[in-house]
């Protein structure tokens, strides 16, 4: 169940890496012409694949909560 709903935001995730390398790599080499206004183009950018990524953490962190609350109930692992 966890792993399948980590599986589908696969791409999204690697998308997410990707553009942040990208990202930062940009403002290393060009560090000296690097603006207000292309930070600001940057972080509009980024900002929604943050929203999304702390809800998938947060669903992905539940999900988490409810598997082990399910193995303990059935006894397979002890409570921590």
């Amino acid at each position: 169940m966890l792993i399948n709903f980590l599986g589908s935001h696969q791409e999204f995730l690697e998308q997410c890496e990707a553009d942040a390398s990208a990202f930062a790599k940009d403002v290393y080499e060009n560090g000296a012409k690097f603006t207000e206004s292309k930070c600001r183009e940057y972080l509009r950018m980024l900002d929604p694949n943050l929203e999304v990524f702390e809800r998938t953490e947060g669903v992905a962190e539940r999900k988490y909560i409810e598997l082990t609350e399910r193995a303990e109930a059935a006894g397979r692992i002890s409570p921590a």
